[in-house]
């Protein structure tokens, strides 16, 4: 009997427990807020955040608090799509700046996640999610957790190891290929998101939530509509002091790009378009801050004025054999005699053109390869995939590691497989 009233007693506290939410057994819960601990281990799964939940092929369901948003131009992902959203904690709200990332509360969250569509000609179709990387505010600073997708899609695992992971998918020309996937370990996040302060002190900072970046308008959905983001952030609380939104300063809108190429743009369009890409693509290394790219005292950074560190006339200082022979930066009016802009594995022409502010196309008929580090972000300029698949692309770029860094022919019997380098 007493047996019994034991094993009665253990039942009902383990389902009180459950039933009062006291475990952390996994699953989306949109009724609870979001589990944003800064102390204790790392949770192992996810799902223990409940942030977010993937219902298959891009969407996502995200909690109170957590926001979507897009970049005005985003960094080059290597034709991967990537998904963004902002979580602020209750009671408390990112600080608004003209200049430089928005000056986050402690308990805040910026979440990316990765997914590779089956045919590069239909990105928006039959996509597979590969990772989800959070950086996340604590009080000594962010620091970031990287989470890999389960094959059943319905949970990703904390994986500070990294992984690499063969992935099929037909390129925009139709033909098959497979890309050794590198999802990064947790420290190779640094190589972008480290900064030095003018003490010589470093720390990881976030990258793209700007001001400029930021300004756009986001389709949110039934119930709210097109929204400019900066507004949406500031009317549910996550964003305090903004100012009147008309006022503000926006990066250039890389999507027409994509769509249709440079050919119908003015000089100053492309000047424009040249300098917010490179700003989002290459300037977390090339700043005055930066500890990857300082020693080349190229700086890409978009408030930058000076034409000798933003490479008009300047010798490389740390490019190495990367120069393929060409000894400047950037020549005015030569532009195939400059090495700034010519592929990584194509040294065979292309550059700045100061006449027109633009990254002009270099005179070869290979496709882009991979934006190892930001260092030859210009090729995002020069042909964009949408321009090759005959349709609008909706990537949302970012430095990576996806779909090779050289151009390897197929051959007869398999696929062509493109080896990749290491970047977060």
């Amino acid at each position: 009997m007493i047996r019994l009233a034991l094993a009665s007693l253990c039942l009902f506290v383990v389902v009180g427990i459950a039933s009062c939410g006291g475990d952390s057994s996994g699953g989306f819960d949109d009724s609870r807020p979001p589990r944003v601990s800064l102390t204790g281990p790392t949770p192992e799964r996810l799902s223990d955040y409940n942030l977010l939940a993937y219902d298959g092929d891009g969407q996502f369901r995200y909690n109170a608090r957590v926001v979507p948003y897009d970049l005005n131009t985003p960094l080059f992902t290597d034709y991967a799509l990537k998904d963004r959203a902002i979580f602020v904690p209750e009671g408390s709200s990112a600080t608004y700046t003209d200049a430089g990332v928005f000056d986050f509360p402690v308990g805040s969250v910026l979440i990316k996640s990765f997914s590779v569509a089956a045919d590069l000609r239909s990105p928006e179709e039959n996509r597979t999610l590969v990772e989800t990387r959070l950086l996340i505010r604590f009080e000594d600073g962010w620091r970031a957790f990287p989470y890999v997708w389960n094959e059943a899609q319905d949970e990703a695992f904390y994986t500070p190891g990294g992984e690499v992971r063969p992935v099929p998918f037909i390129d925009a020309e139709g033909e098959e290929q497979v890309a050794n996937y590198l999802i990064p370990q947790r420290n190779q996040c640094q190589s972008c998101h480290e900064r030095r302060d003018d003490e010589g002190v470093t720390s990881i900072v976030p990258i793209g939530p700007k001001a400029r970046n930021l300004n756009r308008d986001y389709d949110y959905g039934v119930g709210v509509g097109a929204v400019n983001q900066l507004t949406r952030l500031a009317d549910l609380g996550l964003l305090s002091g903004l100012p009147d939104v008309s006022g503000i300063d926006a990066a250039y809108d890389f999507a027409p790009i994509e769509a249709n190429g440079v050919a119908g743009l003015s000089g100053d369009e492309l000047t424009e378009a040249a300098r917010s890409y490179l700003d989002v693509n290459c300037a977390h290394c090339h700043n005055p801050n930066g500890v990857q790219g300082v020693t080349s005292q190229l700086f890409l950074h978009y408030e930058n004025t000076d034409e000798f560190r933003l490479g008009v006339c300047k010798r490389p200082g740390s490019a190495g054999s990367g120069t393929g022979g060409l000894h400047l930066r950037h020549r005015p009016r030569q532009p195939r005699r400059v090495h700034l802009g010519v592929p990584r594995g194509d040294r065979r022409g292309g550059g700045h053109d100061a006449a027109a502010g633009a990254l002009a196309p270099a005179p070869s008929r290979r496709r882009p390869v991979a934006c190892v580090g930001g260092r030859d972000a210009g090729r995002g300029l020069q042909r964009p995939l949408s321009a090759r698949a005959g349709g609008r692309s909706n990537e949302r770029h970012e430095p990576s590691n996806l779909f090779g860094a050289r151009d390897v022919r197929p051959s007869a019997a398999a696929p062509r497989r493109r080896k990749l380098r290491p970047k977060p």
